[in-house]
């Protein structure tokens, strides 16, 4: 083939692509700004199909206030949440999830949107020492979804987030308490840890807090005015025996002994 045969063949080509292209773009414009519901619906169901999940959104968002609560709509809504969660959009998705579970509880999608929506919401959760209240959000939407499908196949991921979710709480309570620890509020650290403590009884974390609060306690009665001495270390004797009981082989042992003998000594000469 000479030179410019093989020219005008590549050129050729390109040519056939850019009109396939420009085709292609062109009759989604014209769906989207000129289409019927029926024409949106069944293009964003094949947009959505092909994982063009955006082109797909565009379609469905602008025919949603129509389909909504119709049963022509209920795969379009299904597919729409799904389609805001592929996008990464997990607000809009946790939205739409929650919306059609709502609408179509009997759906055979229903079970699936219910987890989407918990699922959303578990990747909304900010860092631990953020605002928890996304947190809760996300353990509230995941205990409805293991309540009312305990035997689904989205138990075990359920179940993952749900403890990763839990984790997050439990060590911004535990930050939270140390965090008066530190700023020397030594009764409110005692308070902290305690409730820590009562809500996280199975904490990795625990042995440390009940020393802390032990610490505090001890700390509280040493920097208190005369008066109030005796009767707060009398409290970080109790911190010191509630310690030892639970963790008598504790590596923080050394340390408590001396507070206890220190806050103990206190008392008897005071």
């Amino acid at each position: 083939m000479q030179k410019s045969q093989k020219n005008t063949t590549y050129l050729f080509i390109l040519l056939l692509i850019s009109m396939i292209t420009y085709s292609g773009c062109g009759s989604y414009q014209h769906i989207l700004k000129k289409g019927t519901v029926e024409e949106k619906y069944e293009a964003g169901i094949k947009y959505y199909e092909k994982g063009d999940y955006f082109r797909a959104i565009q379609l469905f968002e602008d025919i949603l206030p129509i389909m909504r609560g119709k049963k022509e709509g209920e795969l379009m809504e299904f597919y729409l949440a799904k389609a805001y969660y592929e996008q990464g959009d997990h607000i809009l998705s946790s939205e739409v999830a929650v919306n059609f579970y709502e609408t179509y509880n009997r759906s055979q999608y229903a079970e699936e949107a219910l987890f989407l929506y918990a699922k959303s919401l578990y990747n909304s959760s900010p860092h631990y020492d953020l605002d928890p209240t996304p947190t809760r959000e996300a353990i509230a939407a995941i205990q409805v979804f293991l309540n009312n499908y305990p035997s689904s196949t989205f138990v075990p991921e359920s179940e993952k987030m749900l403890t990763e979710l839990r984790g997050k709480m439990e060590l911004k309570d535990f930050e939270q308490a140390k965090l008066y620890y530190k700023l020397e509020n030594y009764n409110a650290a005692i308070v902290a840890f305690t409730n820590f403590e009562n809500d996280f009884p199975s904490s990795l974390l625990k042995e440390e807090s009940v020393f802390l609060k032990l610490e505090a306690g001890y700390l509280f009665a040493r920097n208190s005015i005369d008066t109030k001495k005796k009767e707060r270390y009398q409290k970080a004797v109790l911190l010191y025996e509630e310690f030892i009981d639970r963790y008598p082989q504790s590596k923080f042992l050394k340390k408590a002994e001396i507070y206890y003998e220190e806050s103990l000594n206190h008392v008897k000469h005071n």
